[in-house]
């Protein structure tokens, strides 16, 4: 709770949450046995780090490398990267996206002051 406190508690919520729901929107269609998924929240001096890990079965990178929404309701879907850069944006930070082997590691840091 410390490591979040002085965020909005709007954006805690827009931050995990969209997190979360690309990971998983993306793990559903994998098979069971290869779904993986973490996410993780640290802090160092004044930043905040929440890190989202999950699984991928092929380069989501290279197919996708703006991870626009694949989803035919362009209207309604595909906010959830810019809200999370919006976010860091917020709180003196970035947007972090790297993709290692069989794994997307999505990460946002933020200065907390």
């Amino acid at each position: 709770a410390d490591t979040l406190k002085n965020m909005r508690d709007g954006d805690i919520i827009s931050l995990i949450a969209n997190l979360c729901d690309n990971a998983i929107e993306y793990l559903v269609q994998i098979p069971k046995e290869q779904r993986q998924m973490s996410l993780a929240i640290s802090s160092y001096k004044s930043y905040c780090r929440v890190v989202c890990k999950n699984a991928v079965a092929s380069s989501v990178l290279a197919e996708n490398p703006d991870l626009n929404t694949t989803k035919d309701d362009k209207t309604l879907h595909g906010k959830g990267m810019n809200i999370l850069r919006t976010i860091a944006k917020k709180y003196d930070g970035e947007l972090l996206i790297n993709e290692d082997g069989n794994q997307l590691t999505v990460s946002v840091m933020m200065m907390m002051k």
